[in-house]
């Protein structure tokens, strides 16, 4: 039996399997891979991803197919490419009599899931890494937060600098990435800006504030330090390489 995937929308009786939205809780079925840009080829290439990972999941696989087997699902994205269309397949594959398994969508699809090894193991989360969409002159580009080495407050928008030299507008407050970046290893080091841990070179007194220098070469940047931040960036810096020489 086989429910019917809806976008955007959740009938009464669907189950949601998307990322947070609103008044919707994030999923455990929910995608961890993000398309890398807004085109079918790139969000069916996220489906595939997605299929792959769930699949190296058993226990997360065998909890989707006794939960969502023969129901209706929905998910927040537009129309399209959707891990949704996997879930319902991997609910949908069944075994006869002899024990033999069936795919009601598409045999390749199934020799490819089967083919996946099923117990991996020291993987990093992908889901862990946001991506803002940024609207510019009416493109919709997708920035990674991995890409970004430093936010610039600018009003009640922020300019994300990232590893390519670019950077992009958002309409978010600095206050809000602060928090939702936290665990990320980004920190507050002034009321205009917040930097990427990883990007950190030196931290050096000149005269009333500190500065603050990241990266090297070419594509080194010094920001100011203000003095109610440099506390709380010396021991954000210190935990970090606590942390490193712990998992030497």
């Amino acid at each position: 039996m086989r429910g019917d995937l809806f976008h955007g929308r959740v009938p009464d009786g669907a189950v949601y399997v998307g990322r947070a939205a609103p008044g919707l809780r994030r999923s455990p079925y929910a995608n961890p891979f993000r398309p890398t840009e807004l085109t079918a080829a790139a969000r069916a290439d996220a489906a595939r991803r997605f299929r792959d990972w769930i699949c190296a999941r058993p226990e997360l696989l065998a909890a989707a197919r006794a939960e969502l087997a023969g129901k209706d699902l929905a998910c927040w994205c537009p129309p399209g490419p959707c891990h949704g269309e996997e879930l319902l397949r991997l609910c949908t594959i069944t075994a006869d009599a002899g024990g033999q398994l069936h795919d009601p969508l598409s045999r390749n699809a199934l020799n490819r899931i089967l083919s996946f090894p099923l117990v991996t193991g020291g993987e990093t989360d992908p889901s862990d890494d946001e991506v803002l969409p940024v609207e510019l002159a009416g493109t919709t580009t997708l920035v990674a937060r991995s890409s970004v080495r430093y936010v610039e407050a600018q009003g009640d928008y922020t300019r994300l600098h990232t590893h390519d030299g670019k950077s992009h507008l958002v309409r978010i407050p600095l206050c809000v990435l602060q928090e939702r970046w936290c665990e990320a290893g980004f920190v507050r080091i002034h009321r205009s800006y917040l930097m990427s841990l990883s990007e950190f070179t030196e931290l050096r007194s000149s005269g009333v504030e500190c500065v603050v220098r990241l990266g090297s070469g070419p594509m080194t940047v010094e920001l100011p330090v203000s003095r109610r931040h440099t506390r709380e960036l010396k021991d954000r810096l210190a935990l970090a390489t606590k942390q490193a020489h712990t998992q030497q």
